[in-house]
């Protein structure tokens, strides 16, 4: 007789569910990545863009540009190191919003405002300085 028993019928169904889940939320956050990254850089080739950006092989950033690859977390990292960070971030976030990226954001928005307020106060004082004369 055989040693092994059958897993309940509801513990059998479970676990295969829960990887497709899975895969399927991941791939809806590669996919929203990716989306959000061809928006972001805007070249004639986007996969070469980020291959220079992330040092990341082209073929499998061209894999993952494509979809037959699933978005690996060397890209996301390098990607977070670039200029493009907070739009991956803000990509990678999605709708989630717990209370430090909540804050996060706002330090965000307050710092992009200071840098308008700095060039504005330039602006200002370029223009005086030319009434003055």
């Amino acid at each position: 007789m055989s040693s092994k028993l059958a897993k309940p019928r509801g513990a059998a169904k479970s676990a295969p569910s829960q990887n497709r889940n899975q895969k399927c939320r991941i791939r809806n956050l590669s996919a929203a990545v990716m989306q959000n990254m061809k928006e972001a850089v805007k070249p004639r080739n986007v996969a070469d863009e980020l291959f220079f950006l992330t040092e990341v092989p082209k073929p499998s950033v061209q894999k993952m540009m494509s979809g037959d690859r699933l978005v690996n977390l060397e890209l996301v990292v390098g990607l977070l190191h670039t200029e493009y960070g907070r739009e991956v971030l803000f990509a990678l976030m999605g709708d989630a919003n717990p209370a430090w990226f909540a804050k996060y954001r706002k330090l965000l928005d307050n710092n992009d405002l200071n840098r308008k307020l700095v060039e504005l106060e330039r602006a200002v004082a370029a223009q005086s300085k030319e009434l003055a004369q």
